[in-house]
């Protein structure tokens, strides 16, 4: 009887330890896959300050109502019928590289979607709308012969939200556009004209364009 509760408990001391060596094992392989999906940073371009952008029927204030972010302003619709956003101009990039285009965001006080498009000569370009109520990439796409990118959100502090795409950029130049949206057409044409007003918060500083490895 002894002898046979020693060699039960031999067999369950093997198989304990062949599953934790298996779960040691898929914990390193997850770890090593996330390691490989992040892309390393070959360069940060330098882009205009906040003073040089230009808004197409957005208003752009300082939010004196954050202590905490004293760098945040509210970009607001002030057009219900035309196209309304943020446009940083003529940043020069190489062409056919990889890019990651980045901002912080929060939800404003009215609607909670947020748009982003980086642009070439037209019809390049790829665009993603951001869900900052939820935390969540609504879509993105890719236009003309940008190649199909990938679009990420980043829970951070307070409410914000690191909103970012990631794509191969065939273009020697381009423009960085974004915005409030309602959500009313589709997501290449995010800035067009929404049923209601909405506003974003943003961080200017914190807009990035990293050119990164394949």
């Amino acid at each position: 009887m002894l002898k046979k509760l020693l060699v039960l408990v031999l067999i369950l001391f093997v198989f304990s330890c062949k599953n934790d060596k298996a779960k040691s094992n898929s914990s390193e392989e997850t770890t090593k896959s996330l390691t490989e999906k992040k892309p390393e940073i070959l360069n940060k371009l330098i882009l205009p300050s906040h003073k040089l952008w230009a808004f197409n029927r957005l208003s752009f204030e300082e939010d004196t109502s954050n202590n905490e972010r004293l760098d945040a302003f509210k970009v607001a619709r002030t057009s219900l019928d035309q196209t309304a956003y943020a446009v940083v101009k003529d940043i020069p990039i190489i062409y056919g590289s990889k890019y990651k285009l980045s901002i912080l965001a929060k939800k404003g006080d009215l609607g909670f979607l947020f748009g982003f498009r980086a642009i070439g000569e037209y019809p390049n370009r790829i665009d993603a709308v951001f869900d900052l109520k939820n935390g969540l990439v609504k879509d993105n796409k890719s236009s003309g012969e940008f190649i199909e990118g990938e679009a990420t959100i980043e829970p951070l502090e307070d409410g914000w939200f690191k909103c970012s795409i990631i794509s191969e950029l065939d273009a020697d130049m381009i423009k960085l556009i974004f915005g409030p949206t309602s959500g009313l057409g589709k997501t290449i044409a995010w800035e067009a004209q929404t049923k209601d007003l909405c506003d974003t918060y943003i961080i200017p500083s914190s807009l990035t364009l990293q050119e990164v490895s394949n």
